[in-house]
């Protein structure tokens, strides 16, 4: 596996729909739009991409920057030779594709709390996956898992924006499944995690001015 085949996998291949809360739309991206002068470090490159709206708000798209926020579970999946995963969040299943198709035995359980995404985006992947693919409608934060279940891999992308409070429920879950799982992580865990630490040293910075 490599970067070129991850990047080529993480492509929302759903067609365009509109049903109830949500949207899926495909969209384009030039040189100078904001998604760039935005993202600076993190720009992608311009094309056509898809994204996904609910209730209007965007939850999640196919752009390079989203990308580069997941390589480390796919690094990992690699590593492991992974053959489980349990992934919080459905979205555009972005990185169970690339889960999925990178790892030809690789099973999955997905849980995902909109309904709506559920029968849409997840009967998608249930049929192009027959057979690898679960996904539950539930919420997250309180989802029991079938007793002495365990997967290798532990996905947790269940927040709209990247924000330090995401933290405190990232640790709850990691506390939660720190059995069942052999490795765990969260959307952009690392970056937040940095932040905090910055954000920390700017108040005791103050405290002492």
């Amino acid at each position: 596996m490599s970067y070129s085949s991850w990047r080529a996998n993480w492509k929302c291949m759903v067609p365009d729909f509109e049903s109830g809360d949500l949207k899926l739309e495909t969209f384009e991206i030039g040189k100078d739009d904001f998604y760039n002068w935005k993202a600076g470090a993190r720009a992608t490159t311009p094309g056509k991409y898809k994204r996904l709206l609910i209730n209007g708000r965007l939850f999640m798209s196919d752009t390079d920057a989203e990308y580069s926020d997941h390589t480390g579970l796919f690094r990992e999946a690699e590593k492991s030779s992974a053959k489980s995963a349990l992934i919080y969040g459905l979205g555009l299943g972005l990185c169970l594709r690339v889960l999925l198709e990178e790892h030809p035995e690789l099973v999955a359980t997905v849980i995902e709390i909109n309904e709506n995404v559920v029968s849409t985006i997840g009967k998608w992947f249930e049929d192009t996956y027959p057979g690898r693919v679960q996904v539950i409608q539930a919420d997250g934060m309180t989802w029991i898992p079938p007793k002495g279940q365990k997967w290798d891999l532990g996905w947790y992308d269940i927040w709209p924006d990247l924000c330090t409070d995401n933290l405190g429920e990232v640790a709850v879950l990691k506390r939660r499944f720190s059995k069942r799982c052999k490795w765990q992580a969260a959307w952009g865990e690392e970056l937040l995690r940095s932040k905090r630490r910055q954000e920390a040293r700017q108040e005791k910075a103050w405290s002492w001015g």
